[in-house]
């Protein structure tokens, strides 16, 4: 299940190993769901870059706290 989409099909794995079957665990991430806690724990970029980088739509990021 995808928020906002509901159920989607996707490609299943092409490799078939039968003591460890492949299976989809979670939905894939939202765009931009990630994007702050990358450029700011990995990449240690200030909030007020962050914001800046959003607002000139240089990077798509999710509100804060979803």
């Amino acid at each position: 299940e995808q928020p906002n989409l509901g159920a989607l099909t996707v490609v299943g794995s092409p490799f078939r190993m039968s003591a460890t079957p492949a299976s989809v665990r979670t939905a894939a991430p939202r765009i931009g769901e990630h994007s702050r806690q990358v450029l700011k724990e990995l990449l240690g970029y200030p909030e007020s870059k962050i914001e800046g980088l959003v607002r000139e739509s240089i990077v798509m990021a999710a509100e804060k706290g979803d």
